[in-house]
C-alpha cells in the first residue's frame, strides 16, 4: 500500500515536492489557501485536493507544510485547533531558516516533527520537480521524523545534510549567499557592462558563458583554486584601474565591488597565489577610493 503524504500549501515548492513524490509511488492529498492551486497540484500528482487544510492533513501518514515561512507557525497551530493532527503522524516543514521547533504545538498533539529543506532553487514549478535528484536536503528533528526524512531523501535520489536546530539560520544564510547573492553579483557585472556602453540587455548574455565556465571550475577544482582574476594574481594596478573607472562612470557600485574584493583577498591567500604584501596593497586600494 502506498505511503500517504499530505501537502499543505500548493505553491512552487509544494507542487514540486508533490509531483516528485507521486512519481516515486507516494499517494498525495493536498490543500492550499487557493483551492484552484491545490486542484492543479492534485491533477499533476494524480492525488486529491481538499478545501480545508485539516481535511488534507488527516489523509496523510506524512504531512509537509510547504507554505511561506511567515505562515508555518499559524498553519501548525490551525491544524492542531481543527483536529488535523493524528497521533503518530510525521510532520515536516520545508523552510531553510526555521528549525523544527516552530512545529512544537503539533508535537504536543502527538506528531513527530522535523524540518526537511531541499537545497535547490524553485523558480519554475514545472521544472522544479526534476531538480531533486542529486540535490542536498538539510534534515533535523525528532528521531522518528529524521528516520522518515532519510527514506524520503533516498526516494527522491537526493543527498543528506544532517544539521542541528540551533544552526539552522546559519545554514540558510550560507545557502542564500551562494544562490541569491550570485544573482546580485551577476547584476553587478551587468551594471558595469552597461556603464561601459555595452548594449542594454546584452550584458547577461555576454556574461553567461563566463559564469558557466567559473561554475565548471568550481566543480572541477573546488575552492579556493577556482579563483582567477586580478586579485588572485596580486595585480594591484588592475584593481586600481577598475576603481578609477568606476569613480568616473559608476560610483554607486564602488562599495559593493570593494567589499566583494576584500573577501576575495582571503580566497587568494588560501589559494597561495598572493602573500601578505599583496594583501596589504590590494586592501589599501579597495579602502582608499
Amino acid at each position: 500500500m502506498a505511503t500517504k503524504v499530505s501537502i499543505i500549501g500548493a505553491g512552487r515548492v509544494g507542487t514540486a515536492l508533490g509531483v516528485a513524490l507521486s512519481r516515486k509511488g507516494y499517494e498525495i492529498a493536498t490543500a492550499s489557501r487557493s483551492f484552484s492551486s491545490a486542484q492543479n497540484l492534485a491533477q499533476s500528482a494524480g492525488g486529491q485536493a481538499y478545501q480545508e487544510l485539516s481535511q488534507a492533513a488527516l489523509k496523510g501518514d506524512i504531512i509537509f507544510i510547504t507554505t511561506p515561512d511567515s505562515q508555518i507557525a499559524s498553519v501548525a497551530r490551525g491544524l492542531v485547533e481543527e483536529g488535523g493532527i493524528k497521533r503518530g503522524v510525521v510532520l515536516f516543514h520545508v523552510s531553510g531558516d526555521h528549525s523544527s521547533e516552530i512545529l512544537s504545538p503539533c508535537k504536543e498533539a502527538g506528531a513527530y516533527i522535523g524540518s526537511l529543506h531541499p537545497l535547490q532553487s524553485f523558480a519554475d514549478r514545472e521544472e522544479a520537480a526534476n531538480n531533486f535528484p542529486g540535490s542536498f536536503f538539510a534534515l533535523e528533528g525528532d528521531t522518528e521524523a529524521v528516520s522518515c526524512g532519510e527514506k524520503i531523501v533516498s526516494a527522491l535520489e537526493g543527498r543528506l545534510l544532517r544539521i542541528t536546530p540551533e544552526v539552522k539560520a546559519l545554514y540558510h544564510a550560507g545557502a542564500c549567499a551562494a544562490s541569491n547573492y550570485l544573482v546580485t553579483v551577476v547584476d553587478l557585472g551587468v551594471q558595469l557592462f552597461k556603464a561601459a556602453g555595452i548594449q542594454e540587455g546584452f550584458g547577461l548574455e555576454a556574461l553567461l558563458p563566463l559564469i558557466h565556465g567559473t561554475i565548471r571550475n568550481l566543480e572541477r577544482v573546488g575552492l579556493p583554486h577556482a579563483l582567477t582574476g586580478p586579485i588572485s594574481r596580486g595585480d594591484v594596478s588592475t584593481v586600481k584601474e577598475h576603481l578609477e573607472a568606476m569613480v568616473k562612470y559608476s560610483p554607486e557600485l564602488i562599495d559593493l565591488y570593494s567589499e566583494l574584493g576584500k573577501h576575495t583577498i582571503g580566497i587568494g591567500l588560501a589559494k597561495g597565489t598572493i602573500g601578505p604584501e599583496e594583501e596589504i596593497e590590494i586592501k589599501k586600494a579597495l579602502e582608499n577610493v
